[in-house]
Protein backbone atom coordinates (compact mmCIF):
# COMPACT_ATOMS: atom_id res chain seq x y z
CA UNK A 1 0.00 0.00 0.00
CA UNK A 2 1.76 3.15 -0.90
CA UNK A 3 0.29 6.94 -0.99
CA UNK A 4 0.18 8.89 -4.72
CA UNK A 5 1.84 11.62 -4.59
CA UNK A 6 -0.12 14.84 -5.03
CA UNK A 7 1.81 16.11 -8.34
CA UNK A 8 1.20 12.91 -9.79
CA UNK A 9 -2.52 12.94 -8.95
CA UNK A 10 -2.50 15.67 -10.48
CA UNK A 11 -1.04 15.22 -13.66
CA UNK A 12 -3.42 12.31 -13.91
CA UNK A 13 -6.43 14.27 -13.24
CA UNK A 14 -5.25 16.44 -16.35
CA UNK A 15 -4.91 14.12 -18.39
CA UNK A 16 -8.64 12.53 -18.36
CA UNK A 17 -10.23 16.10 -17.48
CA UNK A 18 -9.65 19.10 -19.03
CA UNK A 19 -10.22 22.45 -17.19
CA UNK A 20 -13.42 24.93 -17.15
CA UNK A 21 -11.59 27.11 -19.50
CA UNK A 22 -11.11 24.53 -21.93
CA UNK A 23 -14.56 22.86 -21.46
CA UNK A 24 -16.61 23.55 -24.19
CA UNK A 25 -20.07 23.98 -23.65
CA UNK A 26 -21.42 22.97 -27.45
CA UNK A 27 -20.66 20.07 -29.13
CA UNK A 28 -21.63 19.13 -33.28
CA UNK A 29 -22.90 16.09 -31.80
CA UNK A 30 -25.63 17.49 -29.30
CA UNK A 31 -28.62 19.71 -31.45
CA UNK A 32 -29.64 22.43 -29.23
CA UNK A 33 -33.12 20.87 -29.32
CA UNK A 34 -32.21 17.12 -27.92
CA UNK A 35 -33.92 16.48 -24.88
CA UNK A 36 -30.61 16.24 -23.51
CA UNK A 37 -29.22 19.46 -24.96
CA UNK A 38 -29.76 21.89 -21.75
CA UNK A 39 -27.92 19.05 -19.63
CA UNK A 40 -24.72 18.59 -21.68
CA UNK A 41 -24.24 22.25 -21.91
CA UNK A 42 -24.85 22.66 -18.12
CA UNK A 43 -22.11 19.93 -17.60
CA UNK A 44 -19.62 20.94 -20.14
CA UNK A 45 -19.65 24.65 -18.52
CA UNK A 46 -18.85 22.88 -14.95
CA UNK A 47 -16.38 21.28 -16.06
CA UNK A 48 -17.72 18.05 -15.28
CA UNK A 49 -17.48 16.66 -19.12
CA UNK A 50 -15.32 17.77 -22.28
CA UNK A 51 -16.07 15.46 -24.71
CA UNK A 52 -14.00 13.20 -26.41
CA UNK A 53 -10.38 13.95 -27.42
CA UNK A 54 -8.12 12.84 -30.26
CA UNK A 55 -4.79 10.63 -29.37
CA UNK A 56 -2.90 13.97 -29.13
CA UNK A 57 -5.28 15.14 -26.78
CA UNK A 58 -6.90 17.49 -28.60
CA UNK A 59 -10.73 18.09 -28.30
CA UNK A 60 -12.78 16.90 -31.19
CA UNK A 61 -15.93 18.43 -30.72
CA UNK A 62 -17.51 15.21 -30.23
CA UNK A 63 -19.58 14.28 -26.98
CA UNK A 64 -21.19 10.57 -28.46
CA UNK A 65 -24.58 10.99 -26.91
CA UNK A 66 -25.96 7.69 -27.57
CA UNK A 67 -22.13 5.78 -26.81
CA UNK A 68 -22.24 3.45 -23.97
CA UNK A 69 -20.88 4.88 -20.73
CA UNK A 70 -18.24 2.27 -18.40
CA UNK A 71 -18.41 2.01 -14.50
CA UNK A 72 -15.24 4.18 -14.46
CA UNK A 73 -16.72 6.95 -16.46
CA UNK A 74 -19.69 7.03 -15.06
CA UNK A 75 -18.28 7.20 -11.46
CA UNK A 76 -16.47 10.30 -12.41
CA UNK A 77 -19.36 11.97 -13.75
CA UNK A 78 -21.11 11.09 -10.14
CA UNK A 79 -18.23 12.41 -8.28
CA UNK A 80 -17.83 15.37 -10.15
CA UNK A 81 -20.99 16.67 -10.62
CA UNK A 82 -21.25 16.00 -6.28
CA UNK A 83 -18.35 18.21 -6.14
CA UNK A 84 -15.98 15.77 -4.37
CA UNK A 85 -11.91 16.69 -4.88
CA UNK A 86 -10.64 13.52 -6.42
CA UNK A 87 -6.99 14.94 -6.06
CA UNK A 88 -7.53 15.46 -2.20
CA UNK A 89 -8.58 12.02 -1.68
CA UNK A 90 -6.24 10.46 -3.93
CA UNK A 91 -3.48 11.45 -1.64
CA UNK A 92 -4.53 9.61 1.18
CA UNK A 93 -5.45 6.48 -1.20
CA UNK A 94 -3.80 3.10 -0.60
CA UNK A 95 -2.40 2.53 -4.06
CA UNK A 96 0.79 3.03 -6.10
CA UNK A 97 1.09 2.38 -9.53
CA UNK A 98 -2.63 4.08 -10.68
CA UNK A 99 -4.93 3.83 -13.67
CA UNK A 100 -6.56 6.77 -14.52
CA UNK A 101 -9.83 6.59 -12.55
CA UNK A 102 -8.09 5.42 -9.42
CA UNK A 103 -8.03 9.12 -7.46
CA UNK A 104 -12.22 8.90 -8.20
CA UNK A 105 -11.86 5.08 -6.99
CA UNK A 106 -10.38 6.70 -3.85
CA UNK A 107 -13.38 9.04 -3.28
CA UNK A 108 -15.86 5.79 -4.02
CA UNK A 109 -13.98 3.86 -1.23
CA UNK A 110 -14.14 6.83 1.43
CA UNK A 111 -17.64 7.90 0.55
CA UNK A 112 -19.25 3.89 0.00
CA UNK A 113 -19.93 5.19 -3.36
CA UNK A 114 -18.55 1.82 -5.59
CA UNK A 115 -21.91 -0.18 -6.84
CA UNK A 116 -22.13 -3.56 -6.37
CA UNK A 117 -20.14 -5.49 -8.61
CA UNK A 118 -18.59 -8.39 -6.44
CA UNK A 119 -18.79 -9.68 -2.60
CA UNK A 120 -14.64 -10.62 -2.77
CA UNK A 121 -14.09 -8.13 -5.41
CA UNK A 122 -13.06 -5.55 -2.46
CA UNK A 123 -9.90 -2.91 -4.08
CA UNK A 124 -8.85 -4.99 -6.40
CA UNK A 125 -6.72 -1.55 -7.71
CA UNK A 126 -5.50 -1.50 -4.15
CA UNK A 127 -3.72 -4.75 -4.51
CA UNK A 128 -0.68 -5.32 -5.51
CA UNK A 129 -1.04 -8.32 -7.38
CA UNK A 130 -0.94 -7.69 -11.10
CA UNK A 131 -4.23 -10.35 -11.81
CA UNK A 132 -6.05 -8.64 -9.24
CA UNK A 133 -5.48 -5.01 -11.39
CA UNK A 134 -6.10 -6.57 -14.65
CA UNK A 135 -9.03 -7.84 -13.22
CA UNK A 136 -9.64 -4.41 -11.75
CA UNK A 137 -9.10 -2.87 -14.82
CA UNK A 138 -11.42 -5.21 -16.90
CA UNK A 139 -14.63 -4.20 -14.38
CA UNK A 140 -14.28 -0.86 -14.64
CA UNK A 141 -14.26 -0.76 -18.28
CA UNK A 142 -16.75 -2.81 -18.59
CA UNK A 143 -20.70 -0.97 -19.79
CA UNK A 144 -22.40 0.43 -16.60
CA UNK A 145 -26.01 -0.82 -15.97
CA UNK A 146 -28.61 1.26 -15.22
CA UNK A 147 -29.18 0.38 -11.92
CA UNK A 148 -25.26 0.66 -10.79
CA UNK A 149 -25.19 4.11 -11.77
CA UNK A 150 -28.69 5.28 -9.96
CA UNK A 151 -26.23 3.94 -6.86
CA UNK A 152 -23.47 5.47 -7.39
CA UNK A 153 -25.27 8.88 -8.39
CA UNK A 154 -27.62 8.18 -4.88
CA UNK A 155 -24.48 7.73 -2.58
CA UNK A 156 -22.43 10.71 -4.04
CA UNK A 157 -25.02 12.64 -3.69
CA UNK A 158 -26.04 11.55 -0.20
CA UNK A 159 -29.65 11.00 -1.01
CA UNK A 160 -31.84 10.28 1.98
CA UNK A 161 -33.32 7.07 1.72
CA UNK A 162 -37.21 6.17 1.60
CA UNK A 163 -39.90 5.71 -0.76
CA UNK A 164 -43.37 4.78 -0.08
CA UNK A 165 -42.88 2.05 -2.59
CA UNK A 166 -40.88 0.67 -5.82
CA UNK A 167 -42.22 2.61 -8.58
CA UNK A 168 -41.32 0.34 -11.46
CA UNK A 169 -42.35 -3.18 -12.79
CA UNK A 170 -38.85 -4.25 -13.49
CA UNK A 171 -37.63 -3.26 -9.98
CA UNK A 172 -38.16 -5.93 -7.05
CA UNK A 173 -36.80 -5.29 -3.96
CA UNK A 174 -34.60 -8.52 -4.62
CA UNK A 175 -32.45 -5.92 -6.93
CA UNK A 176 -29.39 -4.39 -4.85
CA UNK A 177 -29.72 -0.98 -5.86
CA UNK A 178 -33.86 -1.11 -4.80
CA UNK A 179 -33.45 1.44 -1.96
CA UNK A 180 -31.53 4.01 -4.55
CA UNK A 181 -33.59 3.74 -7.52
CA UNK A 182 -36.82 4.37 -5.44
CA UNK A 183 -35.04 7.05 -4.14
CA UNK A 184 -34.33 8.81 -6.77
CA UNK A 185 -37.58 8.31 -8.65
CA UNK A 186 -39.10 10.07 -5.87
CA UNK A 187 -36.96 12.80 -5.99
CA UNK A 188 -37.97 13.29 -9.67
CA UNK A 189 -34.12 12.11 -10.79
CA UNK A 190 -35.13 9.07 -12.16
CA UNK A 191 -37.84 8.71 -14.85
CA UNK A 192 -37.98 5.66 -16.33
CA UNK A 193 -38.81 4.74 -19.96
CA UNK A 194 -40.93 6.63 -22.01
CA UNK A 195 -43.35 5.39 -24.68
CA UNK A 196 -43.68 7.04 -28.34
CA UNK A 197 -46.22 10.15 -26.47
CA UNK A 198 -44.17 10.33 -23.81
CA UNK A 199 -45.86 8.51 -21.30
CA UNK A 200 -43.75 6.73 -18.56
CA UNK A 201 -44.24 2.70 -19.07
CA UNK A 202 -43.08 1.69 -15.64
CA UNK A 203 -40.10 0.06 -16.89
CA UNK A 204 -36.80 0.89 -15.91
CA UNK A 205 -34.92 -1.84 -17.26
CA UNK A 206 -32.19 -1.51 -14.26
CA UNK A 207 -29.57 -4.70 -16.19
CA UNK A 208 -29.71 -2.31 -19.35
CA UNK A 209 -26.58 -0.68 -20.42
CA UNK A 210 -26.82 3.11 -19.98
CA UNK A 211 -25.77 5.81 -22.55
CA UNK A 212 -24.04 8.87 -21.96
CA UNK A 213 -26.70 11.89 -22.49
CA UNK A 214 -28.66 9.53 -20.20
CA UNK A 215 -26.05 9.53 -17.46
CA UNK A 216 -25.50 13.37 -18.08
CA UNK A 217 -28.90 13.99 -17.56
CA UNK A 218 -29.08 12.07 -14.13
CA UNK A 219 -26.02 13.32 -12.86
CA UNK A 220 -27.41 17.10 -13.39
CA UNK A 221 -30.69 16.48 -12.36
CA UNK A 222 -29.05 15.20 -9.08
CA UNK A 223 -26.75 18.61 -8.53
CA UNK A 224 -29.47 20.55 -9.40
CA UNK A 225 -31.75 18.66 -7.05
CA UNK A 226 -29.29 18.82 -4.24
CA UNK A 227 -26.66 21.01 -4.81
CA UNK A 228 -22.67 19.73 -4.38
CA UNK A 229 -22.01 17.70 -0.85
CA UNK A 230 -18.65 16.80 -2.00
CA UNK A 231 -17.59 20.37 -2.28
CA UNK A 232 -15.29 21.05 0.63
CA UNK A 233 -15.56 17.20 2.06
CA UNK A 234 -12.09 15.47 2.87
CA UNK A 235 -10.79 12.29 2.90
CA UNK A 236 -10.85 13.18 6.76
CA UNK A 237 -14.65 14.03 6.46
CA UNK A 238 -15.43 11.08 5.15
CA UNK A 239 -13.71 9.80 8.90
CA UNK A 240 -12.26 5.72 6.82
CA UNK A 241 -13.52 2.93 9.27
CA UNK A 242 -10.28 0.40 8.25
CA UNK A 243 -12.26 -2.35 10.08
CA UNK A 244 -14.33 -2.41 6.39
CA UNK A 245 -11.21 -2.23 4.35
CA UNK A 246 -10.01 -5.00 2.33
CA UNK A 247 -6.33 -5.92 0.72
CA UNK A 248 -6.80 -7.65 -1.91
CA UNK A 249 -3.18 -10.41 -1.89
CA UNK A 250 -2.94 -13.12 -5.32
CA UNK A 251 -1.49 -16.37 -4.62
CA UNK A 252 -0.28 -18.42 -7.75
CA UNK A 253 2.06 -21.17 -8.49
CA UNK A 254 4.58 -18.64 -8.11
CA UNK A 255 3.37 -17.77 -4.52
CA UNK A 256 2.06 -14.82 -2.92
CA UNK A 257 1.35 -12.07 -5.29
CA UNK A 258 3.43 -9.43 -2.96
CA UNK A 259 6.16 -10.30 -0.70
CA UNK A 260 5.69 -7.50 1.42
CA UNK A 261 1.78 -6.60 2.34
CA UNK A 262 1.05 -2.68 4.25
CA UNK A 263 -1.85 -2.28 5.85
CA UNK A 264 -4.01 -0.38 8.25
CA UNK A 265 -4.70 -1.87 11.81
CA UNK A 266 -8.16 -3.64 11.65
CA UNK A 267 -8.14 -4.30 7.82
CA UNK A 268 -8.52 -7.44 6.05
CA UNK A 269 -6.89 -9.17 3.87
CA UNK A 270 -7.92 -10.97 1.20
CA UNK A 271 -5.36 -13.95 -0.49
CA UNK A 272 -7.39 -14.99 -3.79
CA UNK A 273 -6.12 -18.85 -4.51
CA UNK A 274 -5.71 -19.13 -8.40
CA UNK A 275 -2.34 -21.59 -7.94
CA UNK A 276 -2.84 -25.34 -8.57
CA UNK A 277 -2.60 -26.66 -4.88
CA UNK A 278 -4.68 -25.87 -1.77
CA UNK A 279 -3.49 -23.03 0.04
CA UNK A 280 -3.22 -23.10 4.06
CA UNK A 281 -2.51 -20.24 5.57
CA UNK A 282 -0.34 -20.05 8.67
CA UNK A 283 1.38 -17.78 10.56
CA UNK A 284 4.34 -18.06 13.44
CA UNK A 285 3.38 -14.87 15.50
CA UNK A 286 -0.85 -15.48 15.18
CA UNK A 287 -1.61 -19.08 16.34
CA UNK A 288 -5.21 -18.98 15.39
CA UNK A 289 -4.87 -18.25 11.60
CA UNK A 290 -3.67 -22.07 11.43
CA UNK A 291 -7.46 -22.56 12.66
CA UNK A 292 -8.85 -20.84 9.76
CA UNK A 293 -10.01 -23.22 6.62
CA UNK A 294 -8.25 -24.61 3.76
CA UNK A 295 -8.82 -22.60 0.21
CA UNK A 296 -9.25 -24.54 -2.56
CA UNK A 297 -7.08 -24.59 -6.14
CA UNK A 298 -8.19 -22.16 -8.68
CA UNK A 299 -7.55 -20.35 -12.06
CA UNK A 300 -6.33 -17.12 -13.42
CA UNK A 301 -9.87 -15.52 -13.46
CA UNK A 302 -11.48 -17.84 -10.82
CA UNK A 303 -10.35 -18.32 -6.92
CA UNK A 304 -11.46 -19.20 -3.29
CA UNK A 305 -10.31 -16.64 -0.90
CA UNK A 306 -8.81 -16.55 2.68
CA UNK A 307 -9.79 -13.66 4.82
CA UNK A 308 -7.92 -12.93 8.01
CA UNK A 309 -8.92 -9.03 9.50
CA UNK A 310 -5.09 -8.15 11.77
CA UNK A 311 -6.85 -6.40 14.95
CA UNK A 312 -3.31 -5.20 16.75
CA UNK A 313 -0.27 -3.67 14.82
CA UNK A 314 3.36 -5.17 13.99
CA UNK A 315 4.86 -7.52 11.38
CA UNK A 316 3.61 -10.69 11.09
CA UNK A 317 4.94 -13.42 8.52
CA UNK A 318 2.60 -15.70 6.44
CA UNK A 319 3.04 -18.88 4.40
CA UNK A 320 1.59 -21.96 2.79
CA UNK A 321 1.48 -24.80 4.76
CA UNK A 322 1.41 -26.82 2.20
CA UNK A 323 4.80 -25.22 0.45
CA UNK A 324 6.15 -23.78 3.08
CA UNK A 325 8.84 -21.74 0.48
CA UNK A 326 6.05 -19.43 -0.11
CA UNK A 327 6.00 -16.59 2.14
CA UNK A 328 4.96 -13.09 2.59
CA UNK A 329 5.09 -10.83 5.08
CA UNK A 330 2.26 -8.79 6.70
CA UNK A 331 2.99 -5.01 7.97
CA UNK A 332 0.01 -3.66 10.33
CA UNK A 333 0.46 0.17 10.66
Amino acid sequence: MHKIPSTFIAALLLLVSTSKVQASASFSDVPHNAWFSSYVQAAATAGIISGYADTQGNLTGKFGPSDQVTLAQALKMAILSAGYDPQQYGEHCLSGNAPWYMPYECVSQAEKIRPFIDALWGCLDCSPDAQDKERARFIWDSPATRAQVAYMVAHAFKVPEGASELPFTDVSAGIAESVEIASLSRDGILTGDMDASGKPTGHFRPNAPINRAEVTKIVMAARNKFGTPGKGRTSHNAQIDFSTMVENVGYSDGGFGSAEIHIKQGSTINICNRSSIILKVTSPEIPSMSAQPEVPAGSAWSCAAFQFKFMNSGTFHIQNQNDLSQKATVIVE
